[in-house]
């Protein structure tokens, strides 16, 4: 037999597999295991420290710990929006947070886009949860001159942009090109998406066009990599 904290380990994890404890949700507390076992509470704060090393368990900030969710797949091999891949994976997506705002582009933003030196852009900040859980916070500029009347309503009653750019302003999405990175969750970051600072999250700095090659949409996307998977097929 293995040290008591790895029994209480194996067992945690017997107790997930058969649906005891499901995914995505909360764990009991330390002082509940710890009677349930009859243990000391490092032995129980032993056992699930390595679950959470493993990925089996995750920290939600402020809350709690539970039982890590399913990761949302995204297979690089076709475009599709982000409430479109949450919903066909059985996720109930919603939004946070919205902030709408015309500005003057910043230099970057109008270089990505292609913009003229005054032109302004819609700049649409979101907080986008899985199930009630923080997943991404997206931070979208388009150009005024294709969507000349933009608001929050818009964004609270179609939570898809895509659809929204597409079926109210007659401008589609036919290819995107992401710049992906792996970086640590700064302060803001980590509260926002209830991790702890310093926890790896992906960046992705998107550009996308429309059916003629026109950047319409410049994009900085942070997401949890603890719920996010990304698949890239190359075919030879």
């Amino acid at each position: 037999m293995g040290l008591l904290y790895e029994q209480i380990k194996e067992d945690i994890e017997r107790r997930i597999n058969e649906n005891e404890f499901r995914k995505g949700e909360f764990m009991p507390n330390e002082l509940s295991l710890q009677n349930h076992y009859g243990v000391s509470r490092t032995t129980v704060r032993k056992a699930i420290s390595m679950l959470i090393e493993e990925g089996i368990l995750v920290i939600s900030r402020g809350k709690g710990t539970l039982v890590a969710p399913s990761k949302l797949k995204h297979k690089i091999s076709s475009l599709k929006s982000f409430t479109q891949l949450i919903q066909e994976q059985g996720f109930e997506p919603s939004i946070n947070s919205i902030r709408v705002q015309r500005i003057k582009a910043p230099q970057d933003v109008a270089l990505k886009l292609e913009l003229g030196e005054a032109e302004e852009v819609y700049r649409i900040y979101r907080i986008r949860t899985i199930d009630k859980m923080p997943m991404t916070i997206n931070e979208s500029f388009i150009p005024c001159r294709l969507i000349p009347d933009f608001s929050e309503d818009r964004m609270r009653r179609e939570q898809s942009l895509y659809k929204i750019l597409e079926e109210e302003f007659g401008v589609g999405i036919h290819a995107t090109e992401d710049e992906i990175t792996a970086v640590k969750a700064c302060n803001e970051h980590a509260k926002l998406l209830e991790i702890t600072r310093n926890d790896p999250v992906l960046c992705i700095n998107r550009v996308a066009y429309d059916k003629n090659n026109v950047p319409v949409e410049f994009c900085n996307i942070i997401i949890r990599s603890d719920r996010y998977k990304h698949i890239i097929t190359l075919i030879r």
